[in-house]
């Protein structure tokens, strides 16, 4: 039988070890911009997956819904072609995005809708990246080199329980290249995924579209670009 000493030790032994559990459970970093914040975490596979189009089209009200916090209102047609972006807060093999101003902070990921075609016939292109270039946002952010980290991550980071991949080309070599392949998700659905690289001396940074062409489409037409 336990003595009252006994039990009051074994509550304060309790309580001990729950407040070390706390102590070591992570801080949660801002996220810049700090607008991105009210986008829910998801991994990079799973948005991928839900960026498939049901169809061979995309429509510019894609990807409705709490994992986008869009900045654009409506159709952007005054930087470029038609296009329409805003921020997600991705994770490539669970791995954050950071970005150091005062203290380090989670970094958005851009996500970007676009066309060279005629904008009546919906976005063609969807464009993820971590960090962002756009002026209009909060100035440029681009994730690579010093002052950032999460900035790379590779071709296995894409495919998931939700998300099955099969490369059709690579195109270009070493940190320089393009792998399109084939995509189909949990429900069925059938796209294009392009997974893409970029390194020089200043480091190495990735990024993956989604496109309306085929996988094939894709390699014929991008052979003669280098990667």
């Amino acid at each position: 039988m336990r003595t009252p000493v006994g039990i009051c030790l074994a509550a304060l032994l309790a309580i001990a070890t729950a407040a070390t559990a706390v102590a070591k459970k992570p801080a949660l970093l801002p996220v810049w911009p700090r607008g991105a914040a009210a986008a829910s975490p998801i991994s990079l596979s799973d948005f991928i997956a839900e960026a498939i189009p049901n169809g061979d089209r995309m429509a510019w009200d894609h990807l409705q819904g709490p994992n986008v916090r869009w900045v654009t209102e409506g159709i952007d047609y005054e930087h470029g072609n038609p296009s329409r972006s805003g921020y997600a807060r991705l994770r490539a093999n669970g791995v954050t995005s950071k970005v150091l101003r005062q203290t380090w902070e989670e970094l958005a990921w851009s996500i970007e809708l676009s066309t060279e075609g005629n904008s009546k016939w919906g976005p063609t292109l969807l464009t993820i990246e971590p960090g962002f270039t756009n002026d209009e946002f909060m100035g440029k952010y681009i994730c690579l080199g010093e002052g950032f980290s999460g900035c790379s991550f590779g071709v296995q980071s894409l495919s998931g329980p939700k998300l099955k991949l099969t490369q059709e080309c690579s195109i270009g070599n070493g940190a320089n290249k393009s792998v399109a392949m084939r995509a189909v998700t949990f429900d069925g659905r059938v796209g294009t995924v392009v997974y893409r690289g970029s390194g020089g001396s200043g480091g190495i940074s990735n990024s993956v579209e989604v496109t309306t062409m085929t996988p094939a489409q894709y390699c014929a037409a991008n052979k003669e670009r280098g990667y």
